[in-house]
């Protein structure tokens, strides 16, 4: 029913929904005693206060994770996956993966859309007039609120 290619997306998304999820962090998988995660693209969604990556790993299998923690998966992040630990940028990382979603380029498109925050069009951005309907309590592209006239 399911071809080997979607035998490991789904391996993929089930070995990084585990990982995240278990306090512990502990991972069963076979050919790897660690794995690495680069980050190809990010959104956040000031309305639930969330993030989504692109994750690709070295043979290139591609997730959608969509998460909440403190740290925000911006482009060039790489995670790190070892039997015990996740490392963000070589630092012990605590995330909580809510879905991780097969890639597809419909998908990813779909939430670029369709997830209005200012800092996902620009990344430099210093002032946001929209940080007041926000639930991160600080920016993840790090713009301040526009202040009153």
């Amino acid at each position: 029913m399911f071809g080997p290619a979607s035998r490991k997306v789904k391996m993929a998304m089930n070995l990084i929904k585990n990982i995240f999820i278990n306090a512990k962090m502990l991972v069963n998988y076979r050919r790897a005693s660690s794995m690495q995660w680069n980050i190809e693209n990010s959104l956040v969604c000031p309305v639930t206060g969330t993030g989504f990556s692109v994750a690709a790993s070295a043979k290139n299998l591609k997730l959608i994770i969509w998460y909440s923690g403190d740290y925000f998966l911006s482009i060039g992040s790489v995670i790190n996956i070892t039997q015990n630990e996740v490392f963000i940028n070589g630092v012990p990382g605590d995330l909580q993966v809510i879905h991780a979603f097969p890639y597809t380029e419909n998908l990813w498109s779909t939430f670029s859309k369709n997830i209005e925050c200012p800092g996902n069009q620009n990344p430099m951005l210093l002032i946001c007039n929209r940080r007041s309907l926000c639930k991160f309590a600080l920016c993840p592209y790090g713009a301040r609120q526009k202040r009153p006239q």
